[in-house]
């Protein structure tokens, strides 16, 4: 550690140090004015063996967490049975081995674009999706887990659009409000960005009319739910701003949703998917996405006073190599 012996001289701040400092280390300042180097914690990990959940072809997957039945619930399209909506529910075993029920398809006919979260106030999973057998339009529909066998069973399907959506769909759920969050680019709306807020009652869920967020086409959203703040933060490209990476934060209100202002990450233009995920520990989101070959990410706080985010840390590269897909999950017991 360093103690502080004066004030700052040409733009530097003086120290000295009380031990050998790690040449290159950086360093930061401390609330009591001691400078310390900084440090990190490792967070040990044990992988299991790769469990088959489905031994077709998978594409369009999505998944959530039941945490009522502590069962996961993966979404996907089944490649060898005509592209049909596809659930199954796992069980995730102390020796690191999960344990899965019988498929079951939720939508017969060729289905694209899911999200998945799980609704706490009703103990139900809640699936958006793109129904290819019914004009591309964008839907949701309910399932209930059953962890004695591992089952999920499911309602009525319930339209978000009747326009054409693509591509993927995100959903987050509003412990506050308890309400839905659906977010989708329509391609009947000269591409634009769209919300929808989503009410489940028993197995069914009807939504409010949908809300533009972006009304140039807004590709590639992804959403998450800032449970200090109470909002929605969406994560999309731009694509009536040369794709760059842009985030916007919305507020429920009943059956719907209004907006802030869309703030731009980095003036480059995105590609592939995007992510977010929220930190209830340090109550920041950290965004992810795909520029320049290279994976980014982001760190931002949201303000609900003026349903603002900003931008902490921009665009710092989380891989330098190639990569083609991003998805991120937040560890609670790592903080």
């Amino acid at each position: 550690m360093f103690n502080t012996i004066g004030a700052e001289e040409s733009g530097e701040f003086k120290g000295v140090a009380s031990g050998t400092l790690p040449s290159g280390k950086p360093v930061v300042v401390n609330a009591d004015g001691t400078v310390a180097v900084v440090s990190s914690t490792a967070v040990s990990q044990a992988l299991g063996s790769a469990e088959v959940f489905e031994s077709a072809t998978v594409e369009d997957s999505s998944s959530a967490y039941d945490s009522h039945n502590e069962r996961v619930v993966i979404v996907y399209r089944d490649g060898d049975n005509n592209d049909y909506g596809t659930a199954i529910v796992g069980t995730v075993n102390s020796n690191n081995t999960i344990t899965y029920g019988t498929a079951v398809v939720f939508n017969s006919a060729s289905t694209e674009y899911t999200g998945t979260t799980f609704d706490s106030s009703n103990n139900k999973i809640v699936i958006s999706f793109r129904d290819g057998g019914d004009s591309g339009k964008s839907k949701a529909i309910v399932g209930t887990v059953d962890s004695s066998d591992n089952s999920i069973s499911f309602g009525s399907e319930a339209t978000i659009s009747s326009g054409n959506s693509e591509p993927m769909q995100a959903i987050s759920f509003d412990s506050s409000a308890n309400k839905v969050v659906v977010a989708y680019r329509d391609n009947n709306n000269s591409n634009r960005g769209t919300a929808a807020v989503g009410t489940v009652s028993g197995t069914s869920i009807s939504f409010g009319t949908p809300v533009v967020f972006e009304t140039g086409a807004a590709d590639k959203p992804a959403i998450a739910y800032d449970s200090n703040a109470n909002r929605h933060v969406i994560f999309y490209h731009d694509g009536g701003n040369s794709d760059y990476p842009t985030a916007i934060v919305g507020a429920v209100s009943g059956t719907s949703i209004s907006f802030g202002t869309a703030v731009v990450l980095q003036s480059n233009g995105a590609s592939g998917p995007t992510a977010i995920v929220y930190d209830s520990d340090a109550q920041k989101l950290g965004l992810f996405y795909l520029a320049q070959s290279e994976g980014k990410a982001a760190v931002g706080t949201v303000d609900p006073s003026d349903n603002s985010i900003t931008i902490n840390r921009r665009s710092f590269a989380f891989e330098s190599g190639a990569i083609k897909q991003v998805s991120a999950v937040y560890h609670e017991a790592a903080n």
